[in-house]
């Protein structure tokens, strides 16, 4: 019996040796196969959603791939022909996502994903979109308020632009400047339909804005700018008069009031105190200015030399009435007046010139 049972232990310490040498190897070979590498394959390809019409989005699908993880998955958009084939790689067209432009319509479109693992690459293409038609027409949209630029300040340009629009091509602009008081509001229309605006002496002391229209075979739709800063004068200082150096054409002088002493000729012997004022055609006294007076006849007054504008736009000539003038009452002297810048030509320039007269008392 001992003989037995020695054999029965020998032989079940041999099975558990061979079961335990089997379990070994088939936990080795588990191991083995969960540690197996492979590049990415597709097996479901991409696909493609979203409608095929210009302006639409389109979104890619990568599909399904198998493939040691992580997976890395990259997209390139193709413009195919008509039947789907013939396909082009889309410049930039590089995400997932895609907006159909104008150059899309009557193509198809495909998608190629490219997977990448650590164990290699594979790649797979969707299968064409149906064929991309046009966008309905559409009515221009304000994206981006128009605005002004240039200096506010009179005499100066501003220049519109219109801003930001969306819509069916091709969009025509046009334009309205108005007139607000210092804060932007309570707006009133120009004449002014230009795209430009220059800056007059009634702006000053305001801000402007400008109306766009934008108007395509669609529709009409507008927008307007914001203010602009208030427009300031070009002007001297309130209280001053402007330099005859800083008058240039298109701006000229003008001799605006006279006065004399006394008001009427009564004796030879009182000499005639005239004075002249002058201003510049945009209204401001003008100082430096030289002013000649001539009487006309030239034997009336006496000749007397030019002088010029003091810093309040008055300039004074006295006069001597000449022995050759006959005090008669209601006779006139007459008084040719002229305003000139030295150094220009005394028929140009932004010179003036004036008659005036004073009575026989």
């Amino acid at each position: 019996m001992k003989h037995v049972s020695r054999s029965l232990r020998i032989r079940g310490a041999g099975l558990a040796l061979t079961l335990i040498a089997s379990g070994v190897v088939t936990g080795l070979s588990a191991t083995a196969g969960a540690s197996t590498k492979s590049a990415p394959s597709n097996s479901s390809p991409p696909t493609i959603s979203g409608t095929a019409q210009e302006g639409q989005t389109l979104k890619a699908d990568p599909g399904t791939w198998s493939g040691s993880t992580p997976i890395d998955y990259s997209y390139q958009w193709r413009r195919c022909g008509t039947g789907g084939a013939n396909c082009s790689n889309i410049k930039n067209a590089t995400d997932n996502i895609y907006t159909l432009a104008s150059a899309d319509v009557g193509h198809r479109l495909r998608v190629l994903v490219t997977a990448v693992n650590n164990d290699g690459a594979g790649t797979a293409q969707s299968a064409a979109t149906d064929v991309v038609k046009k966008a309905p027409p559409q009515a221009p949209k304000n994206t981006k308020e128009p605005f002004i630029t240039g200096t506010a300040q009179q005499d100066q340009t501003l220049t519109a632009n219109q801003g930001g629009w969306s819509g069916s091509q091709p969009i025509q602009f046009a334009y309205r400047w108005r007139r607000c008081d210092n804060k932007g509001g309570d707006c009133v229309q120009t004449t002014v339909t230009a795209q430009t605006y220059t800056l007059g002496s009634d702006d000053v002391g305001h801000t402007l804005r400008v109306l766009v229209t934008a108007t395509n075979n669609a529709g009409s739709a507008a927008a307007i700018s914001n203010a602009t800063s208030v427009v300031t004068s070009n002007g001297p200082a309130p209280g001053t008069c402007q330099p005859i150096t800083k008058i240039a054409l298109p701006e000229r002088l003008v001799i605006d009031k006279i006065s004399y002493s006394p008001s009427t000729i009564t004796s030879r012997s009182v000499p005639l105190v005239a004075r002249f004022h002058v201003v510049s055609t945009k209204g401001y006294c003008v100082s430096g200015a030289s002013v000649l007076g001539l009487g006309v006849p030239f034997n009336r007054l006496s000749s007397e030399p030019e002088v010029a504008t003091d810093n309040t736009g008055w300039a004074q000539i006295s006069f001597q009435v000449l022995p050759t003038f006959e005090l008669r009452r209601g006779n006139l002297v007459v008084i040719f007046v002229r305003a000139r810048r030295i150094g220009d030509n005394v028929l140009a320039g932004v010179s003036t010139r004036r008659l005036v007269s004073v009575r026989v008392g």
